[in-house]
């Protein structure tokens, strides 16, 4: 919750800070991006001592850094690769970027929306099994490997140029683990370089 209310904090003075002035449109061309996304799965993990059902996650935390081209003013396509990282393990990630822009004709702030597919290499869960030994069945707990995890991300925000290439964005949605049917609140950071307005 508390991170909640600091990013509508942000957010609320990105856009009261934004002035009334005439910003021309970037138009097509290359552009960089750099992002951090937080996602808060809300998920059930056995643990291993109790075997019960608790919440022991913690959010899965993704660096990425990547680029690709601004077919016009709305619209941008690209593709991001970085890591993945949690109260686990560290695994490689490579995702298909979207980006839907909606520049406003009196205000620097840029709302956005994103649409992402993201593979992450050799991610695993633990599940529970059954294993025999000594002719007696025993529950334990396994991993569950997979070679990539599909996750796909909706999110949308505002972006705020800070300088004439390089703009802030910051945004929130949902994410959903494909791979192991899991979902849960999103929060990206970042920024993206581009060629001068």
């Amino acid at each position: 919750m508390k991170k909640a209310l600091l990013l509508f904090a942000i957010v609320a003075a990105f856009i009261c800070t934004a002035t009334a002035q005439e910003t021309s449109p970037l138009g097509s061309g290359w552009q960089v991006n750099y992002d951090v996304t937080d996602i808060a799965f809300r998920m059930q993990n056995r643990n291993p001592d109790v075997y019960g059902l608790v919440n022991d996650r913690s959010p899965m935390l993704l660096t990425r850094l990547g680029g690709g081209y601004r077919l016009n003013e709305n619209f941008y396509v690209g593709a991001l690769f970085g890591i993945k990282s949690d109260d686990r393990d560290i695994k490689p990630v490579a995702t298909f970027d979207m980006e839907f822009n909606l520049p406003l004709e009196k205000t620097k702030v840029v709302p956005y929306a994103n649409v992402r597919w993201s593979g992450i290499f050799n991610d695993s869960e633990l599940k529970e099994t059954t294993r025999t030994e000594n002719k007696v069945e025993k529950k334990i707990l396994d991993t569950d490997g997979t070679a990539i995890a599909g996750l796909v991300e909706i999110a949308a925000g505002v972006k705020y140029p800070i300088s004439p290439m390089v703009d802030f964005k910051i945004g929130m949605g949902y994410s959903h683990d494909l791979t192991h049917y899991r979902g849960g609140f999103t929060m990206q950071a970042g920024i993206a370089v581009h060629a001068g307005r």
